[in-house]
């Protein structure tokens, strides 16, 4: 509807982050105003204040500080199981790109069975990670489309954080 009303380069910027319009509006929506209501029906409300993004160097401050019993974030490694062996960043679990909407849609007890700890809500804040950084980023907006708002892109990836900080990454045994 929008795109008839508004230039295709307007209507993108009306679509907001995720590149869609929304699929409802809201009673008061006004256009000469250029506010665009959302279809509460559907989509959530509560979207992070949290960068998109996250840099290398504020990625190695969190791994830092990791606590197990108590984390502050879950690294996501989105890569596939061959390039995992080469290397892992440390903290990171592994779920491939091709099951991570299924993950994000598994209920807790089917999780906590599967992988024998919680599963991590969506307020939570998930930072994907992939070998460069594309993955990831479809890894994100994947988790975005479901109600995980505090996800972020770790853009540098396995490739950048590999060469700033060779002594922080590992190989895990359990996948050789």
């Amino acid at each position: 509807m929008l795109t008839k009303l508004f230039p295709k380069a307007f209507a993108t910027q009306l679509a907001g982050p995720l590149g869609r319009l929304s699929t409802g509006m809201a009673a008061n929506t006004t256009f000469n105003s250029f506010q665009v209501g959302r279809n509460f029906s559907s989509e959530k409300s509560n979207e992070s204040q949290l960068s998109t993004e996250i840099s290398t160097e504020a990625l190695l401050e969190l791994i830092k500080k990791f606590k197990k019993d108590a984390p502050e974030y879950y690294l996501v490694d989105v890569r596939d199981l061959e390039e995992r062996r080469k290397g892992i960043i440390p903290t990171s679990i592994f779920f491939p790109l091709v099951e991570i909407e299924s993950i994000l849609k598994m209920d807790k007890y089917d999780f906590q069975s599967k992988y024998k700890y919680p599963k991590f809500k969506e307020s939570d804040r998930l930072i994907f990670h992939c070998h460069s950084g594309r993955r990831s980023a479809m890894a994100q907006k994947i988790a975005r489309e479901l109600g995980f708002f505090n996800s972020q892109n770790y853009l540098g990836s396995w490739v950048e954080f590999s060469k700033k900080y060779p002594e922080y990454t590992e190989f895990d045994p359990k996948i050789l």
